[in-house]
């Protein structure tokens, strides 16, 4: 029987062995892939920009700049730049006219030549500059706001880039993932309120259902006729069969004389034409609001089809060696489980030589009396 168990021992630590050699393999594949993918180097480049808002004569914990002018008014500022490297590092900057994002928020697109819209009014602006090894540095540049400008809140703003991003990294071999090497980008608004009379107006000029997403959603086609920054908040009323049905939505900056459309996800809705109100609050206790009819479609069945597909999706694309090693993995656990399993059960059986159910045990334990115990 010792010669058994030295086998059984041998043949869970051959066991253990091999799932941890397997375990090593999978890890060391992932590093090297990983390590593939990015690409080391000791000096990999200028990646990190740092740039904050300095306005002159005092600082600024803004992550934008923020000046009150009249038509025709004009004001100096400043950006701080830091270089976090041990090499001096070349910035570019670049003049950007603020709008907002398709989905509201604010964006910061740099014309491809000279100037367009509030981006004309920054100049001085240094095409590149060269920030010294550790150090900081202040640029400064003049805000103008043109003359006979309308009263209302505009933006501008300036990009900040490193001048030579870092090289991107080429993988050892057709097979592995390109990598791309990132480099920041750093966009510092400068928001201008030219004085004079501020209005809010939004309106929704339509409302559509996108149907090609799971849920559908509803695209809230907002509109800012007004001269103000707007941050509406509401939702929408669908009045189904059963009840009512309510959604919320939150928005972010939506710029004056612009739009944007929201998307609000409906979940759950049933098959049919249903009235629709959308309504959204903004500025002093003002409200936009759409009524309309529009056709629902059927809701998805379940959700739990939909993610054993997306499993199955994340399965075949995982590469085959990967695959291999995991079933390996899964065989070897079955394997030792069973192993396990009969170890467990071979020393409950040959412990001392009988099994836990021998009347002698049961009697000399005081759990009942023995069947073939002398009668007194």
């Amino acid at each position: 029987m010792a010669s058994g168990s030295v086998t059984v021992r041998r043949l869970v630590q051959s066991s253990l062995a091999v799932l941890l050699a397997c375990s090593s393999v999978l890890l060391s594949n992932d590093a090297a892939l990983a390590g593939e993918g990015v690409g080391s180097s000791g000096r990999s480049g200028c990646q990190a920009v740092h740039a904050g808002t300095q306005q002159v004569g005092q600082s600024s914990g803004e992550s934008y700049f923020r000046l009150t002018l009249n038509a025709g008014d004009q004001q100096r500022a400043a950006i701080l730049l830091a270089n976090p490297e041990a090499y001096p590092c070349s910035v570019t900057l670049e003049r950007a006219s603020g709008e907002t994002a398709v989905n509201s928020g604010d964006t910061y697109p740099v014309p491809e030549k000279g100037c367009t819209g509030s981006s004309c009014w920054l100049s001085g602006l240094p095409a590149t500059v060269s920030v010294p090894a550790g150090g900081r540095l202040h640029v400064s540049f003049q805000v103008r706001v043109p003359a006979r400008t309308p009263a209302g809140e505009y933006l501008a703003g300036v990009v900040v880039r490193p001048t030579a991003p870092p090289p991107v990294a080429r993988p050892s071999s057709p097979d592995k993932q390109v990598a791309v090497s990132v480099a920041a980008r750093v966009a510092i608004g400068v928001a201008v309120i030219v004085s004079g009379s501020l209005h809010a107006m939004l309106t929704i000029p339509s409302v559509t259902l996108d149907i090609s997403t799971a849920p559908p959603r509803l695209q809230v086609h907002v509109r800012n006729l007004g001269n103000t920054w707007e941050h509406p908040t509401g939702g929408a009323r669908i009045r189904v069969r059963s009840g009512t049905r309510g959604f919320g939505v939150r928005s972010n900056t939506i710029l004056a004389r612009d739009e944007a459309v929201l998307p609000l996800p409906v979940e759950g809705v049933q098959r049919g034409n249903w009235t629709t109100d959308v309504v959204l609050s903004y500025g002093d206790h003002q409200r936009a609001v759409w009524h309309g009819e529009l056709e629902y479609p059927t809701p998805p069945i379940t959700a739990r089809g939909q993610s054993q597909s997306s499993a199955l999706t994340a399965a075949q694309a995982l590469p085959a060696w990967v695959l291999g090693v995991i079933a390996t993995l899964g065989l070897l656990v079955i394997v030792l489980a069973v192993v396990l399993v009969a170890v467990f059960r071979k020393r409950r059986r040959d412990g001392d030589g009988r099994l836990p159910t021998d009347p002698v045990e049961n009697a000399s334990s005081g759990y009942g009396v023995p069947v073939d115990a002398p009668s007194q």
